[in-house]
């Protein structure tokens, strides 16, 4: 009998695969927040400017939500509410990574196509996170069933809206780079 076919566990002990994967996107989100400082230091950024272009929150945030997500998808796989941590996790790291290396691109002068593509990236990165990801674990606390589907199902039709209007927002991410 396996771990998920005991009754009154719902969600399985971990399977390798699954392990695997939750290790994969922690160690992701970890060296996404490393490209994120290594960028912010080769970027000279001054302490104010990590926090005015959100740097040191986002790569705060996405450390802190895989760590939780990491430990729930490692015990309780089959519980969606880790692996949305994770992912929210990933969105925010991502534009924390990409914002130094952007501020680097434009004072070294890369390729114009290629910094508009890292500022689409990181403008379309987080908004999932806090559009999708948040409300539905909130929705699916503490035990991985949703409490509303109706709500639920609202939450996932809107969240593309929300992740539409960040991700197309003129305007430039960072100083004089290009915008999306």
């Amino acid at each position: 009998m396996t771990a998920s076919a005991v009754p009154g566990r719902p969600f399985a002990a971990p399977g390798r695969r699954s392990a695997m994967a939750a290790a994969g996107l922690f160690c992701l989100a970890v060296a996404e927040v490393a490209v994120a400082v290594s960028g912010a230091v080769a970027a000279r950024m001054s302490w104010a400017e990590a926090l005015d272009l959100f740097v040191v929150t986002n790569s705060v945030i996405g450390l802190s939500f895989p760590v939780c997500g990491v430990l729930l998808a490692w015990h309780r796989p089959r519980n969606p509410i880790g692996w949305l941590l994770l992912a929210a996790g990933i969105g925010y790291a991502t534009t924390a990574a990409l914002a130094p290396l952007i501020e680097v691109g434009v004072r070294d002068g890369w390729p114009t196509p290629l910094l508009r593509a890292l500022t689409t990236v990181a403008r379309w990165s987080w908004p999932w996170s806090i559009g999708l990801c948040l409300p539905v674990v909130l929705q699916l606390f503490p035990d991985g069933r949703p409490v509303f589907r109706r709500l639920l199902w609202a939450t996932v039709l809107t969240a593309p809206l929300f992740a539409l209007e960040m991700g197309t927002e003129p305007g430039p991410l960072v100083g004089d780079s290009p915008a999306t």
